[in-house]
């Protein structure tokens, strides 16, 4: 697997590029790493059995949550779903 991503004749390493994928704005302000933080404590109260919701199953439970519980902006976010995604699995 490769550490790095070529782009416009630039090298860029995966921290890197996570770090911009992470500060991508999203909606008025806020950005991925806005709502991430924004839900990941909800989320771990989840996976951790110490909540009323059933843990996670699929990708599309993980969607379909984090479409309903992230503030303001009720679509689809890619980068945030696959971050709690990557941490069940």
């Amino acid at each position: 697997m490769r550490d790095y991503l070529i782009t416009n004749k630039k090298l860029i390493s995966n921290q890197q590029l996570n770090k911009l994928v992470m500060s991508r704005h999203v909606w008025e302000g806020w950005t991925v790493q806005c709502f991430i933080d924004d839900l990941e404590p909800w989320f771990n109260q989840i996976v951790s059995g110490n909540s009323w919701e059933k843990p996670f199953k699929t990708k599309a439970d993980v969607k379909a949550w984090c479409m309903d519980r992230q503030p303001y902006y009720k679509k689809h976010i890619p980068e945030v779903v696959t971050y709690f995604w990557n941490k069940i699995k």
